[in-house]
């Protein structure tokens, strides 16, 4: 039986799926991401435990097929063929010979040039009809400014925030499991804290469909935390995450969070003030208290002129950015930066960005079991993100 059947261009999103039954957009996306990962030739069978990817290619697009076990595999190759020929380059054209030669998992043999001409004068008054309307937009836009012109009216357009979807991360594992804490400080050029804010989180991602129902041992778990209310309650007593339904792939699923004080600064600095003739000297030196990575901190040059520094730092128009880039710990650099103004402060406040690959809480995975059997394909990933961090000079 033919399940689905897809085209696609490996190297872009350009693709088009029909499938025998109603697909959820994971199924689909899942399908389509299986087959690209594949090691494929231009043609030939990628057999899966359950159902077989038959696929021929034509220039940079990839036919496909997914059958079942007990379909023919030379009854599938014809029919991509009988496709791939009646079909040109354009998606919508290969959609309409899709349509017109398989119905319900089965093969139609249906003379598709007279169903495609009837589509394509179809097409040519739908494509009028659009001509019309965007025309008569056209002449209301402008039968409207000359309204606004003439009563004076003055319109602000307020800007519409973009919403942008929650970065999914990525791993060579089909089960990922990311320990992210995130910061924010507040402290004066003596290292003295005004603010400080830990906000830490538990994510679980699941890209292959045998892992949908893992349970995960923790260790260090405490009646502080906040959990997912989608845990099984009886589980958590036992320090075991388990969710009491599949939660889906491919996205952050959130296990629990947490919020506090960080115990330690991940980076310390020291400042210094001198005078080279009528320019005020900045003497700056970060020190790491963990190994960090593109460690930046940009200063403030408000009424500074004639900037100089003896570091590779790019000199704005109203800032200064040193791209430190990684520090172990224990490590630490200097930057001088030199300029005239009436300030010797000119360089606060300071914002500081960096990202770290440990995290403060103890919190840890013990293991990760699927119906009760250990499994070891699983990766766990710990990351500090700076939220804010901030420097004052008082």
């Amino acid at each position: 039986m033919i399940l689905s059947f897809f085209v696609c261009e490996p190297h872009s999103k350009n693709r088009i799926f029909r499938s025998s039954q109603p697909f959820s957009s994971s199924q689909i996306n899942y399908y389509i991401t299986e087959f690209l990962s594949l090691d494929t030739s231009s043609e030939g069978v990628a057999e899966k435990e359950t159902y077989n990817y038959v696929y021929i290619t034509r220039d940079i697009l990839k036919f496909v097929v997914q059958v079942t076990k007990d379909h023919f595999t030379k009854a599938a190759f014809t029919l991509l063929r009988y496709i791939e020929k009646n079909s040109s380059d354009d998606l919508v054209d290969i959609l309409i010979t899709v349509d017109n030669t398989i119905f319900d998992g089965e093969v139609l043999r249906l003379d598709l040039e007279p169903i495609k001409e009837m589509d394509s004068q179809e097409e040519k008054i739908y494509n009028m009809m659009l001509e019309n309307k965007r025309l008569e937009m056209i002449q209301r836009e402008k039968e409207e400014k000359k309204r606004m012109i003439s009563e004076q009216i003055m319109e602000k357009k307020v800007p519409v925030a973009e919403i942008k979807p929650k970065k999914v991360e990525k791993s060579s594992k089909p089960v990922l499991i990311v320990i992210k804490e995130k910061i924010r400080i507040e402290m004066d050029k003596e290292n003295y804290i005004k603010e400080n804010v830990l906000n830490g989180e538990i994510n679980l991602i699941i890209t292959d469909p045998k892992y949908r129902h893992l349970s995960i041992k923790m260790t260090n778990l405490s009646a502080s935390l906040k959990y997912s209310p989608y845990l099984d309650k009886d589980a958590l007593k036992k320090h075991i995450l388990r969710f009491e339904k599949d939660r889906g792939l491919n996205k952050n699923i959130p296990l629990l969070k947490w919020a506090g004080k960080g115990s330690k600064l991940p980076v310390k600095m020291e400042f210094w003030n001198d005078e080279d003739g009528e320019k005020n000297v900045n003497i700056v030196e970060v020190a790491a208290a963990v190994n960090v990575r593109n460690l930046e901190l940009r200063f403030k040059r408000e009424g500074m002129t004639d900037v100089e520094t003896n570091q590779d730092g790019e000199i704005e128009e109203d800032e200064i950015i040193w791209a430190v880039g990684s520090l172990k710990q224990g490590e630490s650099k200097t930057i001088e930066i030199k300029g005239c103004s009436f300030d010797k402060d000119a360089i606060f406040p300071i914002t500081v960005n960096f990202s770290c690959e440990s995290v403060e809480t103890k919190i840890n995975v013990e293991k990760i079991l699927v119906e009760e059997e250990n499994v070891s394909e699983f990766e766990v990933r710990k990351m500090t993100e700076v939220d804010d961090f901030k420097v004052t000079n008082e």
